[in-house]
């Protein structure tokens, strides 16, 4: 009977000891929790973030690091209320918009999901005739303040196909105003236009026409071209790159020609020259009404 009490009261103890293990345990898995819960919370708290503004962000998945394309910085930075921030970003985020493209168009435009998706779309189904910068052409993007131009005609009740196609001309027309800026105003006058490269001429099926050229504008940049001297006063000119035998031109300058300088030329009747064979060759004619 006494072995009996002995064996019991031991097992007792062994449970009771497992109770006690137990209990520690837990103990030291919740301070584990509390521990890597400040350590999150301090990553938000170095970031500037309230503990109202961790909870609510925390709790929509968000995070405190700028480079992360769920990161609440933006949203703090531009001082949009964090319950608000979520509201957007929930909504940008099945857009597949980062955080921080997704305050730019709201900072700049006051932009929606639907808004920046029918502005990509049109912009998609346009890039190829879009003027784009170098680094836009060599990465296949577009700037955003492109968007933002073609959001803010949509926003004014533009279709955004339209939007896009009125961009484009804009932009044309606004290139066009900067290159006539750096004519002189008699050049235009005379030319009605901006000189062209010689090669748009050669390369064309006007090139078959010597008459074409007739009043028309166009510079060449004499120091890249094959150049017959008749006089000091008049030449012949084979443009370079040569694309066809018959692409000689004329050209008459009433001062002595200067071949270290782009000329700019303009159409004159084609004159008529005797080939080595004995017939006669019309060839596009022009003169020179000044050097850039």
């Amino acid at each position: 009977m006494k072995s009996r009490y002995i064996i019991l009261y031991s097992a007792l103890l062994f449970l009771s000891g497992c109770k006690d293990w137990d209990y520690d345990h837990t103990f030291l898995v919740q301070g584990a929790q509390d521990e890597s819960e400040n350590t999150s919370n301090s990553s938000w708290k170095n970031q500037g973030f309230t503990l109202d503004e961790y909870h609510i962000y925390k709790q929509a998945g968000m995070s405190p690091y700028r480079n992360d394309s769920n990161s609440a910085l933006p949203w703090k930075e531009a001082n949009i209320p964090a319950e608000k921030a979520v509201e957007y970003y929930q909504k940008w985020k099945t857009n597949g918009v980062s955080s921080e493209e997704a305050v730019y168009f709201i900072s700049h435009a006051d932009a929606t999901p639907t808004q920046f998706k029918q502005a990509m779309a049109a912009i998609d189904a346009h890039y190829d005739i879009i003027n784009k910068t170098a680094e836009e052409e060599e990465n296949g993007g577009i700037n955003r303040k492109v968007v933002i131009k073609i959001i803010k005609k949509i926003q004014n009740g533009t279709p955004a196909n339209k939007a896009v196609l009125d961009y484009i001309q804009e932009e044309n027309k606004k290139a066009v105003n900067e290159e006539r800026a750096q004519w002189p105003t008699d050049i235009l006058q005379s030319c009605g236009d901006i000189p062209r490269s010689i090669y748009t001429y050669t390369i064309s099926n006007d090139s078959q026409n010597p008459y074409s050229v007739n009043g028309k504008c166009y510079t060449i940049d004499t120091p890249y071209q094959a150049v017959k001297w008749m006089s000091d006063h008049q030449v012949i000119i084979i443009p370079m790159p040569q694309v066809s035998a018959t692409n000689f031109i004329y050209i008459y300058s009433d001062s002595p020609f200067q071949n270290d300088k782009v000329a700019i030329v303009k159409g004159v009747t084609p004159q008529t020259f005797t080939n080595v064979f004995g017939g006669d060759n019309v060839i596009a004619s022009f003169e020179v009404i000044g050097y850039k």
